[in-house]
Order: C-alpha cells, then sequence, then structure tokens
C-alpha cells in the first residue's frame, strides 16, 4: 500500500466516522427545551429534568480530562499499528507486530495494575 492510498483510506475512514457522529446526532430532538427527549429506532426516551440540572458537575473525569487525551491517543495508536501491518515493507511490519505486541502487554499490565490495587473490589454485579 502506498503512501497515496494510505491517506485514501484514512480519509475514507475518517469521512465515515463523521458520518456516524453526524447521523447519531440527527436522533436529538429539542423541540421541547423543558422536556427534552431522544429519539432511537423510532421511540421516544425523555431525559429526567434532575438529570439535565446536574449534568455539568461530573466529579469522574480526571484533571483537563485527561481521559479523553488517553482515549484519543490509544485510537491513535491503533490506526499506526493498523497502518505499519499492512504495509508493503517487512521492517515497518515488523515494527506493526512490536508495536502491538507491547500495546497488549501494557494493557495486560494496567489491567492487572487495577486489580491488584483493589479497584475492583468494591465493583458489584447489578
Amino acid at each position: 500500500m502506498t503512501s497515496r492510498n494510505h491517506v485514501k483510506f484514512i480519509l475514507s475512514v475518517l469521512s465515515f466516522v463523521l458520518t456516524l457522529i453526524i447521523t447519531s446526532m440527527l436522533g436529538v430532538n429539542t423541540s421541547h427545551a423543558d422536556d427534552p427527549e431522544i429519539t432511537i429506532a423510532g421511540q421516544d426516551i425523555e431525559i429526567p429534568s434532575s438529570f439535565l440540572e446536574h449534568a455539568g458537575e461530573n466529579s469522574e473525569r480526571m484533571p483537563y480530562h485527561a481521559d479523553s487525551l488517553i482515549g484519543l491517543a490509544i485510537v491513535a495508536l491503533a490506526l499506526f499499528i493498523a497502518i505499519t501491518l499492512n504495509h508493503a515493507n517487512p521492517s515497518m511490519r515488523r515494527i506493526g507486530v512490536l508495536t502491538a505486541a507491547l500495546a497488549c502487554l501494557a494493557l495486560g499490565l494496567g489491567v492487572a495494575a487495577l486489580a491488584f490495587g483493589g479497584a475492583f473490589d468494591e465493583v458489584r454485579p447489578p
């Protein structure tokens, strides 16, 4: 796959994602400001006003939205791995395999650190 094909592929994926985002936003019904509803598959779902009053007071987020930046870094890493694994040059494919292996190892070590740190001790089944 040449670099021109990579650009075409990335642009097509980005346009697909943008299309998904736009179509998901079209399902929101904002005609009633006092009692907003969300329309999903033709069904109206009411949002309680108590939820909307405290919607901005989310204390579960990390400072400076670091959790969003970490998520963006994971998506960028996945895109890099996909490009390098599909590259024509064998050395680039080796880099992709090594990066994928290190990412899997980091994910496993992160989950193990959370488990041994007690992050999952208070999780109860529904």
